[in-house]
């Protein structure tokens, strides 16, 4: 009985490391012009569409897409690893010939606009404090991959989550019940490792400064000063 239990636990053990290597550095994002939405999908092409809709694949060694004009969607590839946070690792001529875009003027124009507004922060911390329920919960390094600030609220991009943690929440088959329980972003990131969600939860601004502990700039939003001038935050350890 012993082995054949360890037999099912090598398997499994198989299977996650299978499906780790497979898809968890294959993240990417649907979004539509027309509807203004961001949709996740785990896939290793790209392709771009005519038309409204449009769809763009990750190349498996990137992380997260993102998009700053209203007629093309304009990529930005950050290579997840040794890279400083922060770093574009590809250049405009390479992302624009990728992409099958014309490389000219108006290209480039339109590729410096998106480098410069886009914000990125690889979090190195293996600790991930949730405001609601007051509890610190280990998720292992680089489970949030980059934040993008839209209006009022900040999208927080799960760009990779690393294969020892995805092993580690698989293995312990957390319950649906348990997940479900949980409240606020807690439960939103164990849903995204047990049920590989969209790959993204939106927090607003004002819960994401609480829920960092920074409780000066949190009470000068609530003021209405610098609302607008927020870019990125580092959750602490």
């Amino acid at each position: 009985m012993k082995k054949v239990i360890e037999k099912e636990v090598l398997e499994r053990k198989r299977e996650i490391k299978c499906y780790a290597e497979q898809n968890v550095l294959e993240l990417a994002c649907v979004f539509d012009v027309e509807k203004k939405k961001w949709d996740g999908r785990i896939c290793r092409e790209f392709e771009i569409k005519q038309g409204h809709h449009v769809k763009v694949w990750a190349h498996p060694l990137y992380g997260f897409l993102n998009e700053f004009d209203a007629n093309v969607l304009f990529v930005i590839f950050f290579l997840l690893g040794d890279e400083p946070a922060g770093s574009v690792v590809v250049t405009k001529y390479r992302l624009a010939k990728t992409m099958g875009v014309s490389v000219d003027s108006k290209t480039y124009r339109a590729l410096d606009i998106s480098i410069s507004k886009l914000t990125h922060s690889v979090v190195e911390t293996t600790f991930f404090f949730d405001y609601e329920t007051k509890e610190r919960i280990k998720v292992g390094l680089n489970f949030i991959d980059s934040y993008r600030v839209t209006k009022n609220k900040i999208e927080i991009m799960l760009g990779r989550a690393l294969r020892e943690s995805v092993k580690k929440y698989y293995l312990k088959k957390i319950s649906l019940t348990k997940i479900l329980k949980l409240k606020g972003l807690a439960k939103l990131f164990y849903l995204f490792l047990a049920k590989r969600c969209n790959g993204r939860f939106e927090a607003k601004i004002e819960t994401l400064l609480r829920v960092i502990g920074k409780k000066e700039e949190y009470d000068r939003l609530r003021k209405g000063e610098r609302k607008k001038r927020i870019k990125r935050y580092i959750i602490p350890a």
